[in-house]
């Protein structure tokens, strides 16, 4: 299985769910100002909601299909394989870069973490989620199954998703492409092993790494 254009084309649509865009929306939305970046835009959910806030001069968006809905097709685009193309700008010239859902589809996330770094200005952030392989759920997965729910074979040839990525993975990527000011958020409810339940229906006061099913990260420049 590629990663190609072709592979994307003959996969399902990929579109990250509401829920998970709240819960981004809810993490960093205070912060938010100047020309904008919505990584993996799919049909345009997320860049929606960035334009209704009003917060930013310029929204740019990327994908390596376009998917975007007609009322979106006026915002500035590019067609890019993130996984090995860099992104087509300059050095310190995007102040946010949204990524909701992306990272867990790119083979190469480290180039990307360089790219980002790159283009950000300094003082400039990334947000992105992913789904989380340090929940319980995951872990227990990954011992009697040999992988995390997320990236089972209808994830990996159905939805594209083929680098499965650890809090402790991220932060060594960052680091490495440059990033020294990290914030995770592990807000989302978890599903419970082998039940259409979470772990909050039963517990809810249960938080934290080992029983989201998300994992939210933002980096500073």
């Amino acid at each position: 299985m590629s990663n190609s254009l072709k592979a994307y084309q003959e996969r399902d649509a990929g579109l990250s769910p509401d829920y998970i865009r709240d819960a981004v929306w809810d993490f960093t939305f205070s912060s938010w100002k100047g020309v904008a970046l919505d990584v993996g835009i799919g049909s345009g959910g997320w860049s929606r909601r960035l334009i209704k806030s009003e917060k930013f001069e310029k929204i740019i968006g990327i994908d390596i299909l376009d998917c975007r809905d007609e009322d979106l097709k006026n915002l500035d685009f590019y067609l890019l394989n993130l996984a090995s193309q860099p992104l087509p700008f300059a050095e310190n010239s995007i102040d946010c870069i949204f990524a909701t859902e992306v990272l867990e589809h790119l083979e190469n996330p480290r180039f990307f973490m360089r790219e980002v770094f790159r283009v950000l200005k300094p003082g400039g952030q990334f947000i992105m989620s992913t789904p989380s392989c340090d929940s319980l759920t995951s872990k227990i997965s990954y011992f009697i199954r040999g992988y995390v729910p997320a990236f089972c074979e209808h994830d990996y040839l159905g939805s594209g998703h083929i680098t499965p990525i650890t809090k402790l993975d991220f932060k060594r990527m960052s680091n490495e492409a440059g990033f020294n000011k990290l914030f995770y958020n592990f807000s989302m409810p978890g599903r419970i092993p082998s039940l259409k339940i979470t772990w909050q229906k039963i517990f809810p006061f249960l938080k934290g790494a080992l029983w989201s099913d998300s994992f939210i990260a933002r980096c500073e420049k």
